[in-house]
């Protein structure tokens, strides 16, 4: 199933595994069992959890490639690096969560692409440069310019503008509570 095609209720089905996956972790519940989700991710390139606490950047991480089988799987582990891997934040603590947002980007495959392809309002760039690379989401308040897309990405790599790099750009489905 392609990310396009996830129903409301398949979305809101990820978001409750991945909160549930951090409520797990929190508590320690080291025997918690996943319960299949019945999403499967066969035409999902990654998926991405941002994390947000009173509408601050509190965790973003994702897995690119090779999603396979139970997206439900996915989006649990995912969280889970989101709340307590991330290094640019300590880790998660209980009394964050009831303030804490969810949200999961669903990445289709990247297309190859040149610097008059962005568009930070409907694509997210990945640039690669030998085993660097960075990637941005689409759809990041406040940042509609495709040259400050690309310098953000590329200082994320730690890539220099002026060197050679690929770059590559993707559509993203979000899947995010009503406000």
């Amino acid at each position: 199933m392609s990310a396009v095609q996830l129903s409301p209720a398949q979305k809101s089905r990820l978001l409750a595994l991945a909160r549930q996956a951090i409520e797990g972790a929190l508590q320690k519940e080291t025997s918690a069992v996943h319960k299949r989700s019945g999403i499967e991710a066969s035409d999902i390139y990654g998926i991405f959890v941002t994390l947000r606490k009173s509408g601050q950047l509190r965790g973003c991480i994702g897995e690119l490639g090779g999603i396979k089988g139970d997206l439900g799987a996915a989006a649990e582990r995912t969280a889970i690096k989101a709340a307590f891997s991330d290094p640019r934040f300590p880790a998660l603590q209980s009394e964050e969560l009831p303030s804490l947002e969810l949200e999961i980007s669903l990445l289709e495959q990247p297309q190859a692409c040149r610097f008059g392809d962005l568009d930070p309002l409907r694509f997210g760039v990945i640039v690669e440069q030998a085993s660097r690379r960075g990637v941005l989401l689409p759809e990041i308040e406040g940042l509609n310019d495709p040259a400050e897309q690309l310098r953000i990405v590329l200082n994320k790599a730690g890539i220099a503008p002026d060197s050679e790099y690929r770059l590559f750009r993707f559509a993203a489905h979000k899947c995010e509570a009503a406000q």
